[in-house]
């Protein structure tokens, strides 16, 4: 029977250093979030809506402004924002259909447009710092387009920009209003 015993042990413990140890397992579980495009410009009335140049016949306007947009754009390779004038950068006496070229019919302005520093807090900087991006007394004779596109930190979130318009006094303006329509759009790159 110790024969046995002693057998039987022998192949216990032979049998426990022929059996394989088992390996570690690993398990993975992969997961994403999603973050669609985002693309949007929204116009702000100063002064509820009433943005008038008025006596243009007797003063010159400086800097008047007359509303704000607040842009969003999470494009990474950037974005820009294009300004259009309805009157290609004229403002057109109210009836003066046919009649918009004679010299008191229209009147000729400029647009800056100027990041709103009070609505613009310090940390928004998606340009690097570089920022704001702006136009200075510029013509709407032709389309102007501004580009956001180098060193961009991060989304462009709630950025507001207000228009502003300057004309020269023209004492030859017929009376009545005088109006155009600025377009502004904004398109990833």
């Amino acid at each position: 029977m110790n024969t046995f015993k002693r057998t039987l042990v022998l192949s216990s413990v032979i049998l426990g250093l022929a059996v394989p140890a088992f390996a570690a397992t690993t398990v993975s579980d992969a997961f994403r979030g999603l973050v669609p495009a985002v693309n949007t410009i929204a116009k702000t009335d100063i002064n509820g809506g009433g943005n008038d140049l008025s006596n243009m016949h007797q003063s010159a306007q400086t800097n008047v402004p007359v509303s704000k947009y607040t842009l969003n754009n999470n494009n990474p390779a950037g974005y820009t924002v294009t300004l259009s004038s309805a009157n290609s950068g004229k403002l057109i006496r109210s009836g003066a259909a046919g009649d918009a070229s004679k010299p008191g019919n229209n009147m000729t302005y400029t647009i800056t447009t100027a990041a709103v520093a009070a609505d613009n807090p310090p940390a928004t900087c998606f340009l690097g710092c570089d920022e704001p991006t702006q136009m200075l007394d510029t013509s709407l004779a032709a389309d102007q387009t501004m580009s956001f596109d180098t060193n961009l930190q991060k989304a462009t979130v709630d950025y507001t920009y207000t228009i502003k318009v300057s004309t020269d006094k023209k004492p030859e303006l017929f009376r009545g209003t005088f109006e155009d329509t600025i377009t502004m759009t904004i398109g990833d790159l």
